[in-house]
């Protein structure tokens, strides 16, 4: 992994971030302590077919389940207005 100390990142950002866009992880240290790691982020997001495919897998609402969803709601809501004051 490559070190940087944090004024050679702020030199070099964009430099930075292009390396760190083709995967490489790179350590920035202040003070010799390392204080960061930038690398690329995990992704996150699940793609439309797997997504898909976990909707696939959930089992079948019963029959009781809009009556559930109902009583739900009616234990939860009318939430109180958090900008009340």
């Amino acid at each position: 992994m490559a070190r940087l100390t944090a004024t050679e990142l702020a030199r070099n950002l964009s430099a930075v971030l292009d390396r760190v866009s083709r995967g490489e992880r790179i350590e920035v240290v202040r003070h010799g302590t390392a204080v960061a790691v930038i690398t690329r982020p995990d992704p996150y997001l699940t793609s439309a077919e797997a997504f898909r495919e976990l909707l696939e897998s959930l089992p079948e609402a019963d029959e009781d389940f809009a009556a559930d969803i109902d009583a739900l709601r009616g234990e939860l809501l009318p939430l109180d207005d958090p900008w009340e004051s």
